[in-house]
């Protein structure tokens, strides 16, 4: 009787599985239509024959390369098809190299994910492959549109081509009501598919503030307001600092990190025309540049950006984040110092591997 009866739950669970499970779809991106390129030139290309990677480091050897584009905005358009309309979960297979730009990639001209560095390696003269979840997308039946926005080049690069290359696209169809991890540019995997993680989004309005050494720091509803679009900022909520005396002044916010280990910050700031210069601080270390946050001179309006801050080791449990004042922007209305948060992000990151071997 016992055996019986766990045979027979096996075989329930087997045929829920089956019933829900979902097929990924996988569509290699040189098979891709290419519908529009404004800057540069995309092709396919084999970079292990080319001597720029290693045998299977890409499907089939081919990827979709993209280079040369003049200068931020150019944009890279493909076609995307679909089975039906619905939401999907949207994975990419794409490539870090030495010389290679920041993107924002985008669904029907929506953005899809945050934005993404495919700058890396630059000790080596080698395109190491990665995997980028950017979480759930609403797609039309038939063709969709998958576009890559340059946004800039990182500091490193060895020589700013703006290059990007795309190995494959995986879409999975996700019935109502399931949920999805990733998003955001998260869930990244290495060359041999070891997950690294899923990030986690800590909005702002709900972290502690510890100290505020000058000024005032508060939630606020600024398209409520009539100082941002609705939309700006999640649920039309950001934590804003304003009035700060001098340089030096420091804001400081309390999170929590589930688990010990290494983390890609990004940040969603905001600009006005009487925000300041500020450094971010992660448990008293300065992470990252000054962001300046002043824009928008001749408009009353309050904008959203994403700032990314590298990586760092974090414990688990409670950490800090400090903004710190550090100055103005000489073309600012009027030097309030101010400055917004809308929220953290944390992706759990690993040491790139090849081959099994984590590359030094």
């Amino acid at each position: 009787m016992k055996t019986t009866g766990i045979f027979l739950i096996l075989l329930i669970i087997s045929i829920a599985g089956v019933a829900f499970a979902k097929t990924a779809v996988r569509l290699e991106a040189e098979d891709l239509g290419i519908v529009g390129c404004s800057s540069g030139e995309a092709s396919p290309i084999n970079f292990t024959e080319d001597g720029y990677a290693e045998d299977g480091a890409f499907s089939g050897d081919q990827t979709l390369f993209w280079r040369d584009a003049e200068e931020p905005g150019a944009l890279l358009q493909l076609n995307l098809p679909a089975e039906k309309k619905g939401r999907y979960q949207l994975v990419l297979r794409l490539g870090k190299y030495r010389t290679f730009g920041k993107f924002q990639f985008m669904v029907n001209n929506k953005p899809a994910g945050g934005s993404i560095d495919l700058f890396g390696f630059p000790e080596k003269d080698e395109v190491v492959p990665f995997s980028v979840n950017l979480g759930e997308v609403l797609l039309n039946e038939g063709d969709n549109l998958l576009a890559m926005k340059l946004l800039g080049t990182n500091d490193n690069t060895v020589m700013p081509n703006h290059g990007a290359c795309i190995d494959w696209v995986e879409l999975t169809f996700r019935e109502q009501g399931t949920t999805v991890t990733g998003g955001g540019g998260t869930g990244e995997t290495t060359g041999t598919g070891e997950t690294t993680g899923t990030a986690k989004t800590i909005e702002a309005d709900e972290m502690t503030i510890l100290r505020c050494t000058s000024g005032e720091a508060q939630t606020r509803n600024l398209a409520e307001e009539g100082y941002a679009n609705e939309g700006t900022f999640t649920g039309d909520q950001s934590l804003q600092w304003h009035d700060a005396d001098s340089p030096g002044a420091l804001l400081e916010l309390e999170f929590q990190v589930d688990r010990k280990g290494r983390y890609a910050i990004q940040l969603r700031v905001a600009k006005y025309r009487t925000y300041g210069i500020h450094q971010f601080l992660l448990n008293g270390k300065p992470l990252g540049k000054p962001v300046d946050m002043f824009g928008n001179p001749e408009q009353d309006i309050v904008t959203s950006f994403t700032v990314n801050l590298g990586e760092v080791n974090l414990p688990e449990g409670n950490n800090k984040l400090g903004i710190k004042l550090t100055g103005t922007n000489p073309e600012t209305i009027m030097a309030n110092h101010g400055a917004g948060l809308d929220w953290i992000k944390l992706t759990p990151v690993a040491q790139p591997v090849t081959n099994n071997k984590t590359v030094k």
